[in-house]
């Protein structure tokens, strides 16, 4: 193990309140991700179809890339091609530069933290604002993530308290009330509420992109993703090339083993659909939309049949939270953006054996990563491959992962010693036999490994000892079935021998123009395309025999789970909504401009004097601060909702702008209870959404929240601190 890593390993367990931070969480998402899955065959179906899905998108990636650009084109999204980060950093830099844009508001992406964009835009002046609560609290620190999912999981309440009494003084209150999780959420929703007012360009990253309708997914829970998609003017997305998925029937059930496994939560608030800019008419959303689709190794890794597989992640952490290493270590020993198992299987592959190769030694092999994997990517066999890779002897230096660190010259004879044994068999045999009669020939140290362990004693009788002293015939095991190809859900293409595996070639087509990453990046892709394609992967919907009655009920009681209202209302709801608010104080209201379904119906007596009506006005100036800062609550209206997780499902347009469910501190939704459906997979099949999509299709389930904080819930983070659903019965507006 190289002694760079010994070294940060070595601070890591040094960092003792760190590593009680980062246990305490660990243990929590573990908890939380095994109650989301109470049904472990309904669990392990799901990882079945999640993995056939990724499976099957890989084997047609270059045509989906193909088909993801066309459609996005065609909705008017800019898409630009970037062989590594210096050319993504390139890119984005120069869409800043054409819009004079001196700050960029950014939501949660690892693929920037992969191209160190910030730091390149920095170095051209440029203010970079994290606005995720995790990001935002270790850029104040000056520290990288230490988690793809919860960058500060390292970091403890009074840790966060001084930092921001350092960074911001006067924000928070003094004493032990500016420990509380609550006032530094406050503060940093104060603090960043600013920049997203002045910010004319805000980025993203994107969790899974649809080739069918052209549509950004993006999934979050704080409001500040929307927020930096929404309200800036130009709004760059980032995706590494593997996240595209064929078909928008295929998202619900990723969605579900995503937030799932992440962070035990059925559904995220807020799940985004962009599928185009700012259509005419609409009074918000960005005017340009920019996709930047980032290589940086990643057609590299799809040359080789078998490290392909770590491309299937949907980075969900799963296999980071039940890793005993990092538990013990947390994020920053790796020294790298992703840590854990899937950052051991994928660091090495982006920037080579020689400078990442050491990461396959801090694994124990244990299995337990490829157990809760939702695409059952076989982590533990894509390590133990690349241990080989770092000290293969051919030091090809066309080999896809570059050359390997030979072993030491001891080691390396020790190792050729038990190939050597293990391939004679009777040698093999009378060696431990003899080793275990004679137990002086065990040795009672193994260097590291037994400075906190027992050396290991071999059993007086070997196994296959034992097998025959139990009656099995020598040679029965040859009878046994031998293991077939793996199928495309288990584990794509049947593996070879590392030993006997030829280095694979990354060949560019001459016809391909020096200048074309579009080109040159598909060109490696289709070189290394199966040879037979992968059937298309059918996603049945799931289906519950739910009445509307019951429907109504599952939706209240999932919504009201999360922190949401659910008020039953007949066609006085007006009235009744309006006694709601003035209970909470609310003096403004938002509403549509004009209101689909009008707050004073004409003739009727107001009913609202003390709350004063406001419509909604494009963003001129002026406008813009008040939206942020005066308005108490907005109505809207929604176009359906999904009992099984209490979900909302809304496509804003011009009568109902997409900052209007998200600026205010309060959002009101009327909800017709016969257009609650089931599932998320019935929504998809009963919109048609496949022929054409909204520009902004949105689920939210209750209000924004973070738990970015010792892992502690709080509410009102980026987004409104309150949903008000009122749910009309019987259909009556």
């Amino acid at each position: 193990m190289a002694t760079e890593l010994r070294s940060r390993i070595g601070e890591a367990l040094g960092r003792d309140r760190a590593r009680a931070n980062i246990r305490r969480a660990m243990d929590g998402l573990v908890v939380k991700r095994r109650k989301a899955f109470p049904d472990v065959d309904e669990r392990e179906c799901l990882r079945d179809q999640g993995a056939a899905i990724r499976v099957a998108a890989l084997a047609s990636l270059p045509d989906l890339l193909e088909g993801l650009e066309r459609r996005c084109t065609a909705n008017g999204i800019q898409v630009h091609w970037a062989a590594d980060a210096a050319e993504g950093n390139r890119i984005i830099g120069g869409i800043l530069a054409r819009h004079g844009a001196k700050l960029l508001i950014k939501g949660k992406s690892m693929v920037s933290e992969e191209m160190g964009l910030n730091a390149f835009l920095e170095g051209q002046g440029v203010e970079v604002v994290e606005t995720d609560l995790g990001e935002f609290i270790i850029q104040r620190a000056g520290e990288s993530p230490s988690h793809i999912v919860a960058p500060a999981v390292h970091k403890d309440r009074q840790e966060v308290a001084a930092l921001f009494r350092r960074e911001f003084p006067g924000e928070l209150p003094a004493g032990p009330e500016g420990e509380a999780i609550e006032a530094m959420t406050a503060a940093a929703r104060r603090l960043l509420r600013a920049r997203f007012r002045e910010a004319r360009v805000g980025l993203s990253g994107v969790n899974f992109a649809v080739a069918e309708t052209g549509s950004l997914c993006l999934v979050e829970n704080e409001g500040n993703g929307r927020l930096c998609t929404t309200a800036p003017e130009v709004h760059i997305a980032v995706m590494g090339i593997e996240k595209v998925v064929p078909r928008l029937e295929q998202i619900p059930p990723l969605l579900t083993l995503l937030t799932r496994s992440a962070t035990g939560q059925p559904i995220t608030t807020y799940f985004n659909m962009i599928s185009s800019p700012r259509r005419a008419g609409e009074k918000d959303g960005p005017r340009e939309v920019h996709l930047v689709l980032l290589d940086n190794g990643r057609s590299r890794m799809y040359a080789d049949p078998e490290l392909r597989d770590g491309l299937r992640c949907i980075r969900c952490a799963a296999c980071i939270n039940h890793c005993p290493v990092y538990v013990r270590l947390g994020g920053h020993a790796y020294g790298t953006v992703y840590p854990g198992p899937i950052g051991t299987v994928i660091e090495p592959q982006l920037q080579g054996i020689a400078a990442r190769g050491e990461l396959a030694s801090a694994s124990t092999l244990c299995g337990a990563c490829a157990e809760v994997c939702p695409v059952r990517i076989p982590l533990p066999r894509l390590i133990n491959r690349l241990r080989y890779e770092g000290v293969r002897r051919d030091g090809d230096p066309s080999a896809v992962l570059g050359q390997g660190a030979r072993r030491k010259p001891l080691e390396a004879l020790a190792w050729r010693l038990w190939a050597w044994l293990c391939a004679n068999p009777s040698l093999y045999r009378a060696a431990t036999g003899l080793a275990a009669r004679w137990r002086w020939l065990q040795p009672s140290s193994l260097g590291p490994w037994t400075r906190t362990r027992t050396a290991p004693r071999l059993a007086a009788k070997g196994l296959h000892r034992l097998a025959l002293e139990e009656g099995f015939e020598d040679g029965a095991a040859q009878d046994w079935p031998r293991e077939g190809p793996r199928r495309a859900a288990g584990g794509g293409v049947p593996a070879e021998s590392a030993r006997g595996r030829a280095s694979y070639r990354v060949p560019v087509a001459p016809s391909v123009a020096p200048g074309d990453t579009r080109g040159r990046v598909l060109e490696r892709l289709r070189a290394a395309v199966p040879q037979t394609s992968e059937p298309p992967v059918a996603v049945p919907v799931r289906r519950f025999d739910w009445t509307p009655a019951e429907r109504l009920a599952r939706f209240r009681e999932r919504l009201e789970a999360v922190h949401g209202e659910v008020h039953l209302v007949g066609p006085d709801w007006r009235e009744r909504m309006f006694a709601l608010l003035r209970a909470k104080g609310v003096r403004t209201l938002l509403h549509g401009d004009p209101c689909p379904i009008p707050l004073v119906p004409p003739g009727a007596s107001p009913g609202h004097e003390e709350i004063r009506l406001v419509p909604y006005q494009d963003p001129v100036e002026g406008w813009r601060d008040g939206l942020f800062a005066d308005i108490d609550a907005a109505f809207t209206t929604c176009r359906g909702a999904i009992a099984e997780t209490g979900t909302l499902v809304l496509w804003p347009d011009a009568a109902e702008p997409r900052l209007m469910s998200l600026v205010p501190p309060i959002h009101v939704c009327l909800l017709n209870a016969a257009d609650i459906d089931s599932t998320f997979a019935e929504v998809v099949a009963a919109q048609g959404w496949a022929g054409g999509m909204p520009a902004n299709a949105l689920l939210i389930t209750g209000p924004s929240k973070s738990a970015d904080i010792e892992q502690t819930l709080t509410y009102g983070v980026h987004g409104p601190k309150e949903l008000m659903v009122l749910v009309i019965a019987d259909g009556a507006r």
